[in-house]
């Protein structure tokens, strides 16, 4: 699976560019998830990228929670951001 990823920025979006995901890991019979990393100059970011209920099909009714994970180059505290995205049912 490849990954694009596109930052909030300012004055503008910040393109982090696109990567090959690698399965993290599946638990209890459910959809895997994925892990890409993005190495950016002040940062490396990794997100894992976990569908569920439903594999996240659209229009299914299912989720995909996007957990992004920053180290920063300069020794900074790392972050943890959790985003959880429901696909619409029809």
């Amino acid at each position: 699976m490849r990954v694009k990823a596109i930052a909030t920025g300012y004055p503008e979006n910040i393109d982090w560019g696109e990567e090959t995901a690698q399965v993290h890991k599946q638990m209890g019979g459910g959809p895997p998830n994925f892990m890409v990393t993005f190495s950016l100059p002040k940062a490396k970011e990794a997100l894992i990228v976990n569908p569920t209920n439903n594999s996240g099909k659209p229009f299914a009714g299912g989720s995909v929670w996007v957990e992004l994970f920053t180290t920063f180059k300069d020794n900074r505290q790392p972050e943890f951001v959790r985003q959880i995205m429901q696909t619409p049912q029809k």
